[in-house]
């Protein structure tokens, strides 16, 4: 969704660290998923 229209804005991209942590996802997985989700 933050990928959504081609740009991720800073208050995105922080909402979305956010959220990994408050799920206690690793910063290096949200970070492999993220590299996945801007490649596909």
């Amino acid at each position: 969704m933050v990928n959504a229209d081609g740009y991720v804005h800073d208050y995105e991209a922080n909402l979305m660290r956010r959220i990994a942590g408050l799920l206690h996802v690793e910063d290096r997985d949200s970070g492999s998923a993220r590299k996945r989700a801007v490649t596909s």
